[in-house]
């Protein structure tokens, strides 16, 4: 019998594995982009925004072509298409 808690524990170790690989390549591009003033700026709002993320396990992506931004909602298993940000608020579509 397979020991459900156990493959969600092993998950939960890789995925954060995973987040500490993003974050220690995030910093190393920060440093490669010259980021200089703003880096600290930057790398604030990166960690609220994966804090938030995580939170509600909804993650912005995008097309590796044309760079269009969407959210991938995880609990829902949808994605919602064309992240854009209005007057004041973002909006996606469907």
């Amino acid at each position: 019998m397979i020991d459900i808690n156990l493959m969600a524990d092993d998950f939960d170790a890789e995925l954060n594995k995973v987040r500490e690989w993003n974050n220690e390549k995030r910093e190393i591009e920060l440093q490669e982009r010259g980021a200089g003033k703003n880096a600290e700026r930057l790398r604030a709002f990166l960690q609220e925004l994966t804090a938030l993320s995580d939170k509600y396990e909804i993650y912005i992506e995008g097309c590796g072509c044309c760079g269009s931004p969407w959210l991938n909602d995880i609990q829902a298993g949808k994605n919602y298409d064309n992240l854009t940000y209005g007057q004041d608020r973002y909006e996606v579509d469907g």
